[in-house]
């Protein structure tokens, strides 16, 4: 039998978590310890968990307080805290299932010492019982966390890793930001070749809250623009994302050989000013440093006119942008079909484009042969 280790990090969860403890007392197995890391709440949450701790249990509450830092923080301590290999994150904000920890207990002992798994997986619920995304249908499958679409296994789950494989895999940290999307690690855990067990048996139920970081993913993103592109360029490494629609920005100077920008988006048009916050300061220092005048805009789509708006802070005028449909202006700048394009006059070339355009980078190339394009960033759209 397979002892679990439940962890799980609160911010600012007082009014949450009593919902999550009392799930945990009535756990039809108590063959497990609970780790909660307070990622530095001021809200009552240590005076609430070190009090449950204090209580005779029948099984153990370990409680650890850190400064704000982020889930991904919390998880890596917390994977070094561990007592046993069984590895289960629920949020402060979720509830388990009475027989949960019964499941993953079987589960667990099926996979524990066969190398190929890194670990199992249960459902997650609403509230109302309704079942987040899709679960497999209805059968037990084995599958690497970037097979899951083929499956019908999309949406979030409720995984239960090897604490071995865990610290194999530690989430990156970078200063000052306070999260990293969780596929920054399971998807370079599948990369390597593990596979999970997915079972369709409920075993989670979670709600967003309204301050919750899915909810409010967009902010989260600008606030912690690093680590939301340390997700973005692993999803670039591999091909089973297939729906996954992708844009690629990069910067050009005539007559370089490298590019100085080079960095993916997502399809929600508002993830651009990630990117924009990301590289602004990047941008303008390379066009300082290059002593670059002007820009041309080529292959935009709508978001050109996020790129025009930083104009100014560049420090470059935009004299023209061109775009694959016909459209008027981009504040104030022309636009020019491929047929109409005038002659380079830009000492840089700012370059978009949703997804692999070979038409695109042809036109580019015959008419741009003073500008260094480098091939490899018009790779296939994901």
């Amino acid at each position: 039998m397979s002892y679990v280790t439940i962890f799980t990090a609160a911010y600012q969860r007082a009014a949450t978590l009593p919902r999550l403890y009392a799930s945990i007392q009535r756990q039809t197995s108590k063959h497990f310890e609970w780790i909660v890391v307070d990622d530095g709440s001021t809200d009552g949450t240590e005076a609430l968990v070190r009090g449950w701790a204090s209580e005779e249990q029948v099984f153990p509450i370990r409680y650890v307080r850190q400064p704000h830092g982020g889930k991904h923080r919390a998880h890596n301590r917390a994977v070094q805290m561990a007592r046993y290999e069984a590895f289960f994150i629920v949020d402060s904000d979720d509830y388990l299932a009475d027989d949960a920890i019964e499941k993953v207990e079987a589960w667990f002992s099926e996979i524990e010492y066969d190398n190929r798994f890194a670990g199992v997986s249960g459902l997650r619920a609403h509230f109302d019982e309704q079942i987040f995304g899709g679960n497999g249908g209805g059968r037990v499958i084995d599958a690497t966390n970037i097979e899951r679409e083929k499956y019908d296994l999309l949406d979030e789950k409720a995984e239960v890793y090897k604490t071995s494989i865990l610290r194999q895999f530690p989430f990156p940290e970078f200063p000052g930001e306070d999260f990293v999307g969780e596929g920054v690690v399971w998807d370079v855990i599948a990369v390597a070749g593990y596979k999970l067990r997915w079972h369709p048996e409920v075993t989670q139920f979670c709600e967003y809250q309204a301050d919750g970081l899915t909810r409010n993913r967009v902010e989260r993103d600008r606030r912690n623009p690093l680590g939301s592109l340390a997700y973005l360029r692993i999803m670039r490494g591999f091909q089973a994302k297939a729906t996954v629609q992708l844009a690629y920005v990069d910067w050009y100077s005539r007559g370089l050989g490298t590019s100085a920008i080079k960095n993916l988006l997502p399809e929600e048009g508002e993830m651009i000013h990630l990117v924009l916050e990301v590289l602004k300061n990047e941008i303008r220092n390379f066009v300082q440093t290059q002593r670059l005048r002007s820009l041309a805009l080529y292959g935009m789509g709508h978001y050109g006119r996020s790129f025009s708006r930083f104009r100014d802070m560049w420090g470059v005028s935009v004299p023209y942008a061109m775009d694959r449909q016909p459209m008027e202006s981009y504040d104030g700048l022309s636009v020019y079909l491929p047929e109409e394009e005038p002659e380079p006059h830009a000492d840089g070339v700012l370059v978009l484009i949703k997804q692999y355009d070979p038409d695109l980078e042809a036109q580019l190339r015959a008419s741009h042969r003073a500008v260094a394009w480098l091939a490899d960033v018009l790779e296939a759209s994901l």
